[in-house]
């Protein structure tokens, strides 16, 4: 399922398609429009987890875009400074904006056991799978493409596969943010996403992403 493709010089106009029925958090009402704000009588709760790897040595790689989106959330909504959650595990941050309360993590532990700390976070704040969002740097999709996906396999990401496996399903929305493909470096994927990316490639990253998530704050689901 697509919510749009985005590059930095792309429209987000693009068709939308709607949510899953399963998944009731959002509702599209027609193509090219992103999701409006959930229904009345839902409880009024959502959960942005970006993921990457904890460590002054990891800041800047392709891994850690996840951090930088749930920052860039936290920084549009005006968000209080993320303090660490020794009990599950991860920094956290949460507003309540227009009635929705938003909670705001970043793991503190490493790409592959994130589902340790996001499956402890879920079940604490009693967060359903639909109201989860999980932002992640993702090697399918070309620098500066953003995209969003729900009830989607892991594609070989370890990071959500760990998340998979800790929820025992994959129902729950991931926004995809794009770092280019390590096939056209000749350089294992492995060490590509822990490698920083040049200032370009950089630069169209944070761009596009910033774009995506205003549009996403202002028009989708936190209705003003």
């Amino acid at each position: 399922m697509k919510l749009h493709d985005l590059t930095p010089v792309r429209s987000l106009d693009s068709s939308v398609e709607r949510l899953p029925a399963r998944s009731r958090s959002f509702a599209t009402a027609k193509a090219g429009n992103p999701p409006k704000s959930r229904s009345a009588g839902r409880r009024r709760m959502t959960l942005f987890v970006g993921l990457g790897n904890p460590g002054k040595e990891y800041i800047q790689t392709r891994h850690n875009y996840g951090y930088v989106a749930v920052d860039v959330l936290a920084e549009l909504l005006n968000a209080p400074a993320f303090k660490k959650d020794v009990r599950n595990g991860v920094l956290l941050s949460s507003i309540v904006h227009n009635g929705l309360k938003v909670f705001l993590a970043k793991p503190l532990m490493f790409m592959n056991e994130s589902g340790t700390s996001v499956g402890k976070l879920v079940r604490y704040h009693r967060v359903p799978p639909e109201d989860l969002w999980i932002l992640h740097d993702d090697m399918d999709l070309a620098v500066g493409t953003i995209r969003h996906s729900y009830d989607s396999r892991s594609a070989g990401h370890n990071g959500v596969q760990s998340i998979i496996d800790a929820l025992g399903t994959k129902a729950f929305h991931r926004i995809r943010i794009g770092i280019g493909a390590s096939q056209k470096t000749n350089i294992p994927a492995e060490q590509y996403v822990l490698e920083r990316p040049s200032k370009a490639d950089d630069a169209a990253i944070r761009s596009a992403l910033r774009e995506y998530l205003e549009r996403l704050v202002e028009e989708a689901f936190f209705e003003k």
